[in-house]
């Protein structure tokens, strides 16, 4: 064979290689709308879901993220169909099944109501005793909250959906909401007429102020190595002033 075919198509071979070789994995993580954090009809995925792809494409790794149910997206992660999940506010006991990575965000979670229908500050859960409360299957709130709940503390109606809650709230149906501050104002102005953010108010006092994690379940056999990844990752990121400018970006309403 002549030597410049030869060479030619050693060329060709090295270059596919290097292509090969230098290719980004792809992982799946599980999410779900939780605006402006995680947001599926927005060319960043919302503040967390932004934060994560970055970090893990700084470690040449591609995420896809698919958009489920929040219950679900949980069954996923944990049930290893997914490599993550993102993301959960964190919960103690999930230590023992998952690496919780982060922070990746920062909550302040309160109680909506009525205007119409003053609802003195809490101290305790048991004050909350004669209320109705509404609560969005599959989020984590707090352990207290659901042992409250299951113990018939306070009354409890779950829904599927934010936006399902404070309908039911703005009709009576329900007089306390638990959401995040900011994604339940956002919910409000987005999603119904304007003046309805005039009707409601929060309780002065969180039930939780929390931070948000990533999921990873130890039975993955990638989980500890792509847990790994994303805090150091992170770590960059944040020394970077990444995290800063992402936020100021959710602030302006850039996602």
């Amino acid at each position: 064979m002549n030597r410049r075919v030869t060479t030619f198509l050693g060329c060709i071979i090295m270059t596919l290689a290097a292509t090969f070789c230098s290719a980004a994995e792809t992982i799946t993580i599980s999410t779900g709308d939780y605006s402006p954090w995680t947001v599926e009809k927005s060319s960043y995925g919302g503040y967390v879901n932004r934060l994560v792809r970055e970090a893990f494409k700084r470690k040449n790794i591609q995420v896809e993220f698919v958009y489920l149910p929040w219950k679900r997206a949980y069954e996923e992660v944990r049930n290893l169909r997914v490599h993550a999940s993102s993301f959960w506010f964190f919960n103690e006991e999930r230590n023992a099944e998952f690496y919780q990575v982060g922070p990746v965000s920062w909550h302040n979670e309160v109680f909506f109501h009525l205007k119409s229908n003053p609802i003195p500050n809490w101290n305790k859960l048991s004050d909350l005793k004669p209320y109705r409360v509404g609560a969005t299957i599959g989020y984590t709130y707090s352990d207290e909250f659901w042992n409250a709940a299951r113990n018939n503390v306070f009354g409890l109606e779950e829904t599927a959906r934010d936006d399902i809650n404070f309908r039911k709230l703005l009709r009576r149906r329900i007089d306390l909401f638990p959401i995040d501050e900011m994604t339940g104002w956002r919910i409000v102005r987005e999603q119904f007429d304007a003046g309805m953010a005039d009707l409601l108010t929060t309780l002065a006092k969180p039930l939780t102020t929390t931070q948000g994690f990533i999921l990873f379940s130890r039975a993955h056999p990638d989980s500890e190595r792509l847990s790994s990844l994303l805090t150091a990752s992170l770590e960059e990121m944040d020394k970077d002033g990444v995290f800063d400018g992402y936020m100021d970006d959710m602030l302006k309403g850039n996602f």
